[in-house]
């Protein structure tokens, strides 16, 4: 018994076959393009955030720079307005040392009675004088004798530091006005960047009683 088969059916088969694969095919291009499509969106979203980002870092580094910048010229207008009053000061100071120095010349053959309290009275003046901390306590070298033996000069070496010369000068101006016979002996002035140094001998003609 043959059993015969129908082209029709077959060939329908053979189409629906055809179709579905076709149509897998269309589904997955579909697919493929709608991710590609996706990815081309969040790229192209992404660039203006990092644009943004980018800007905000180019504008704070700017910004930084530009704080250096004002901080380091604030500091040297600060440094050449304290280095111009430095200099005008000197010039007044350089004043009042040679009056400091004639004074000495004119009291160096003048002596006057010992005073016992002498180192305190020189302090009590810096202080009113306005120095920032109380004097150190000074070196006293041997005083040197005339030759008559009759008078004999006392030293006192102080080494000062001060933020401000005009305050230690002051204190060696006023020392000479206020205290009988005390002259300034010796000078040295060292600027430094926050304080002056200043090595001063103050220096006074006493007596020498004479024992009979």
């Amino acid at each position: 018994m043959s059993r015969i088969g129908s082209p029709g059916i077959a060939n329908s088969m053979n189409d629906s076959g055809s179709l579905s694969e076709q149509s897998l095919g269309d589904q997955a291009r579909a697919r493929i393009d709608e991710l590609a499509m996706r990815a081309a969106r969040t790229e192209r979203s992404n660039k203006p955030t990092i644009l943004i980002i980018l800007s905000l870092a180019l504008l704070v580094g700017t910004g930084l720079f530009l704080l250096s910048s004002m901080a380091k010229l604030k500091a040297a207008n600060t440094t050449l307005s304290r280095e111009r009053d430095n200099a005008q000061s000197m010039v007044r100071y350089a004043a009042q040392l040679k009056q400091l120095r004639d004074l000495a010349a004119e009291g160096s053959t003048t002596s006057f009675e010992p005073d016992p309290q002498l180192r305190s009275r020189i302090a009590q003046v810096a202080v009113a004088a306005g120095l920032s901390k109380p004097l150190p306590i000074p070196k006293s070298p041997a005083p040197s004798k005339s030759k008559d033996g009759t008078a004999q000069r006392i030293r006192f070496q102080y080494a000062v530091q001060d933020p401000s010369l005009a305050a230690i000068m002051t204190w060696l101006t006023q020392t000479e006005r206020d205290i009988q016979g005390v002259r300034v002996y010796s000078i040295k002035i060292v600027p430094a960047a926050e304080q002056w140094t200043v090595d001063v001998t103050l220096s006074r003609v006493e007596r020498v009683e004479r024992l009979e």
